[in-house]
């Protein structure tokens, strides 16, 4: 009988005694690792922002060491990026989440939020304004439709001014197109530029709008001063997307199915305050009156922070 050493690593955390033997594993902050053969461990990369944890070295005796698993996650997190959708979301730390996965609603209905206090209510300007329970964008989870004329859309209440564009904020929503070059919005907040002196159609705030141009919009406005914005390349109909939206504090950015599509660093940061409006998904101003959108809606997340190029390849890898 032959004797030979062996590598066993044990991992304290504070939900008790994790012993790794080069399985996968999700939850535990820190750097990866991987052992070769009585080889020597692997240094790990990056943890916490989406990347990979590093490989596992050269082992003495020839043997390539273990990979580790594919992660991401904010806050000291460490997601492993083949989790669930909604796990890997929530490693991210956003201030609110709604699945949109409702399969029951007459009239009016709450939206529950994966997250906080932070409700939404879905509401039609007339019967036939929305349909929920429909097809969504993560294998087995509904998603909400919202269809004109009857104008459905979303209110979330007075939240996330994100004042004088200071705060950082990601906006980030799964959507599916069901009328090409449409004019609506879809997820933001702004204010009534008529009682606060604005110039005509100047809504100090921001916004995702899908333009007549076939576009995605991600605007910042300031009152009576100038509107920053970035868009997505021209965005094919009866499909899945997935946007998100960031906003750094110095530099707005747009990605579209993962793909950095555009950019803008403004001269000066956009001063907007006094959104009198709600959060609303599907609508301009209170939802009332203008702005609706024929789309199916899913999967909408706000952070108080910019996500990274590899946050979102992570949500990405963890949607298929």
């Amino acid at each position: 009988m032959s004797l030979r050493w062996g590598h066993v690593a044990v991992l304290l955390s504070l939900g008790g005694i994790l012993v790794c033997c080069g399985e996968d594993f999700a939850g535990f902050s820190g750097g990866g690792s991987g052992a070769g053969a009585g080889g020597q461990t692997g240094t790990g990369g990056d943890v916490g922002t989406g990347g990979n944890t590093g490989t596992g070295g050269q082992g003495a005796a020839g043997g390539q060491g273990g990979s580790g698993a594919n992660t991401g996650g904010g806050g000291g997190l460490t997601v492993n990026c083949d989790s669930p959708y909604d796990q890997v979301v929530l490693g991210d730390g956003p201030l609110a989440y709604w699945r949109l996965d409702e399969t029951s609603c007459t009239g009016s209905c709450t939206i529950g939020t994966q997250v906080g206090s932070y409700t939404g209510t879905l509401h039609e300007n007339a019967p036939g304004g929305f349909a929920v329970g429909q097809p969504g964008a993560i294998a087995g989870n509904p998603s909400v439709e919202l269809i004109t004329p009857a104008d459905g859309y979303i209110t979330f209440g007075d939240i996330f001014e994100f004042p004088n564009g200071s705060t950082p904020f990601t906006l980030e929503i799964w959507i599916y197109l069901t009328k090409a070059n449409d004019n609506g919005a879809i997820i933001g907040r702004v204010g009534n530029w008529n009682p606060l002196g604005c110039g005509t159609f100047e809504f100090p705030g921001y916004r995702l709008w899908y333009d007549n141009d076939g576009r995605i919009h991600f605007y910042m406005w300031e009152c009576n001063g100038p509107t920053e914005e970035v868009m997505t390349a021209v965005v094919p109909e009866i499909s899945w997307q997935h946007i998100a939206a960031t906003w750094d504090g110095g530099t707005m950015r747009i990605y579209r199915n993962g793909k950095l599509e555009d950019s803008n660093t403004p001269v000066a940061v956009p001063q907007y305050s006094s959104q009198d409006w709600p959060f609303i998904a599907g609508g301009g101003a209170t939802g009332t009156v203008w702005g609706h959108i024929d789309a199916r809606f899913d999967e909408i997340a706000v952070y108080g922070s910019a996500l990274t190029q590899k946050q979102i390849d992570c949500h990405l890898q963890a949607s298929k």
